[in-house]
């Protein structure tokens, strides 16, 4: 082969005589990364054909022994993502002045994130070939990467930025993660920001998050697509982002989704295979996807407090990851027919998470099983206060993602007592137009961006319109569409009043009710009234005592209708048994004079050693210890002091002593509940927590 080289200025260019694949390399350096573009003969759509792109501190004369530091596809000057929106769309990057420039039809792109600042040489070259061109010296530095717009009107702005892969994926810029592996190196992604109805942005406004299903785009949840209902916004900006990785199968270029979360650490996009030993699932797509939505709260007046998600399908999976993932940093989370285990998805990507029976570990601390973590039984296993509130809907009639463990999944999410509303109808996949909550208000990216992290908020469970029926009606069935209710509910009839809460050290307090006012009838139950559990979450500022005390009041006139204790677990309050009505009603909880049963009791006064068994039913055993003799009686109050009934007989002198009590004779009776069994001798006392239950 016949090489020839001159020098231009300070760039020295090396190529081989007509006939190479590639030809006239230029590189350049901006804004933290390395630009290469080359001429080749024009690809056609779908062309497999590759280059691979060499590095070297020196003059490169030789590719022997130089490290491939890129592989792109013949045709990676094609922003092709893009070309919904614009036909024949081709990526446009930053010139050397930082003017944006398209790559042209018969030229490819590389694009290069050092790690840090130096001079580099570049060469160009197709697999297995002699010939090369190359590039050099290029001064580099590691500037803060920036994303470039691709497209823009009165609506959209799209963006663009080209991923850092490396083999450490813990490495990187701190402000620039690793999003890939080497092979997808340089990767370009776009992401779009939507201002309908806020043409310009101004304000401080909510963010609403769009992730489209498997197959689909950024374009996918645009407000002018099917699903765009779903994200189209009145007084809010939508986001939606992209998630395909170009991946070589046989002789074709196929995109394939990585469910938002990212892959396996050994994928080679070029030469897809089933990851061996030692592979671990990185979250590379959410490294990406959260840098693009940082820019974008970088770049628009978005509220950061109001940054809520929702998605399609494989979206919906999203969506509920990341609701786990980063819950602290979500105001809200909606999730149309997401997948709830990809174990259980007969076409899954293997070759990007590995199988079942590998359930590789993930990058997230304490590195759980990838197979574990698409499980909803996971996030509960693991779940947190600060959760956002959630919706999901699923259909009955689902061919892809299916229906046999949604019931199963709805009532493990139910009694988690994190803040669901829980959706299904007779829907397919697809297929919504008519089909009960359709057009539902609360199904919806406005009713989304009225949530806010920093506020607590009531989480509705075990939500009930039958109390004579068994279990939680309306009844999802058993995993047969054939059974069970054909549509309904959990928490989804509840409305609360934002504004009303009152969240203070020593009191938390909501307005609610259920739903009267839809521009969508199906919002509105026949039922007058529903029983539910309410568990206050995301709490601010109200630090829960031991025992609460709580009472629900009718608005209208203040008229008590429910009071009662209630007893924290784990710092988390729940009231149950909760009767909301068609008209608002005030839930206030209280720390007050409640009995604290943590109280250390010194040995000189009287004490209950043991109680059992917990909860009571209707005997009770009980084992006490007097270091003097008086006058004794065992007291039953409740959590506020109160007394319920004196207990006089069995009770004896002083030393240690059991004496047994009936909870239901004719003349002492106690309701379930939670009280306080006080050993009481002339003024001196200590009491223990006795449950009753019937």
């Amino acid at each position: 082969m016949r090489i020839l080289t001159w020098s231009i200025g300070a760039c020295v260019v090396v190529f081989a005589t007509a006939g190479t694949a590639q030809q006239n390399l230029q590189a350049w350096h901006i804004h933290g990364q390395s630009f290469l573009v080359w001429e080749h003969t024009t690809p056609t759509p779908g062309d497999t054909a590759t280059y691979m792109i060499y590095s070297s501190p020196s003059p490169i004369t030789s590719l022997q022994g130089l490290p491939t530091v890129e592989r792109v596809f013949a045709t990676s000057g094609a922003n092709m993502r893009l070309h919904d929106l614009v036909a024949d769309a081709r990526w446009l990057i930053p010139s050397a002045t930082g003017v944006l420039v398209p790559v042209a039809a018969n030229s490819a792109l590389g694009v290069l994130t050092p790690s840090e600042a130096g001079v580099a040489y570049y060469a160009v070259s197709a697999p297995g070939s002699e010939e090369f061109c190359v590039f050099g010296p290029v001064a580099e530095t590691v500037d803060s990467v920036r994303a470039y717009i691709q497209y823009e009107d009165e609506d959209v702005t799209v963006y663009g930025h080209w991923i850092d892969g490396r083999a450490d994926y813990s490495g990187g810029r701190p402000e620039y993660p690793v999003m890939g592996t080497p092979s997808a190196n340089g990767l370009g992604f776009n992401f779009a920001m939507w201002t309908v109805g806020n043409t310009p942005p101004s304000g401080d406004l909510p963010l609403v998050v769009a992730l489209h299903g498997y197959g689909g785009g950024l374009m996918s949840c645009a407000p002018t697509e099917p699903f765009g209902f779903y994200s189209a916004a009145d007084s809010a900006l939508v986001a939606t982002l992209d998630d395909a990785l170009p991946e070589r199968l046989s002789s074709a270029v196929a995109e394939v989704g990585t469910f938002w979360f990212g892959w396996n650490s050994q994928f080679d996009r070029f030469d897809p295979a089933l990851p061996g030993p030692g592979a671990v699932i990185v979250d590379y797509t959410a490294r990406r996807m959260w840098w693009e939505i940082d820019w974008l709260t970088d770049h628009y007046p978005v509220n950061l407090d109001r940054v809520s998600f929702m998605g399609v399908s494989m979206g919906g999976f999203g969506t509920l990851v990341h609701s786990q993932m980063r819950a602290e940093q979500i105001s809200a989370a909606l999730a149309f027919v997401p997948v709830f285990d990809i174990g259980t998805l007969s076409a899954a990507p293997f070759y990007l998470f590995g199988n079942q029976v590998q359930n590789l570990p993930t990058s997230l601390p304490g590195s759980p099983g990838f197979y574990d973590v698409s499980r909803q039984s996971w996030r509960l296993q693991n779940r947190a206060n600060d959760w956002p509130y959630t919706m999901i809907v699923c259909g009955k009639n689902d061919e892809v993602v299916g229906w046999e463990d949604k019931p199963d999944g709805y009532r493990q999410l139910d009694s988690a007592t994190t803040g669901f509303g829980l959706y299904w109808d007779e829907r397919f996949h697809a297929d919504w137009v008519g089909y009960h909550w359709d057009a539902s208000a609360h199904l919806h990216a406005n009713y989304l961006a009225g949530f806010s992290r920093v506020q607590s908020f009531p989480a509705f469970s075990g939500a009930d319109l039958d109390f004579g029926a068994q279990g939680q009606q309306p009844d999802p069935g058993d995993g047969d569409p054939q059974n069970g209710d054909p549509w309904g509910t959990w928490g989804g009839y509840l409305e609360w009043d934002a504004e009303s809460i009152v969240d203070m050290l020593d009191e938390w307090a909501v307005s609610f009710w259920i739903v009267t006012e839809s521009l969508y009838p199906n919002d509105i139950p026949a039922a007058d009234s529903l029983r539910t559990s309410i568990t206050i979450r995301r709490a601010q500022a109200f630090e829960p005592e031991s025992g609460l005390r709580w009472s629900l009041t009718r608005e209208s006139d203040g008229a008590i209708m429910q009071d009662g204790i209630a007893v924290p677990n784990d710092g988390v309050v729940t009231v149950p048994a909760i009767i909301a009505r068609k008209y608002p009603q005030r839930l206030t909880i209280l720390n007050g004079a409640c009995i604290d049963f943590d109280v250390a009791v010194p040995s000189r006064l009287p004490r209950i050693t043991s109680l059992h068994p917990i909860p009571a039913t209707e005997a009770l055993t009980v084992a006490y210890a007097l270091p003097a003799s008086g006058q004794t009686k065992l007291v039953v109050m409740d959590l506020l002091g109160r007394s319920a009934g004196v207990f006089s007989s069995g009770i004896q002198p002083a030393g240690d002593h059991t004496t047994h009590l009936s909870l239901s004779t004719v003349d002492f009776s106690l309701a379930p509940g939670v009280y306080a069994l006080a050993l009481v001798q002339e003024g001196h006392g200590s009491a223990s927590r006795l449950v009753v239950v019937r």
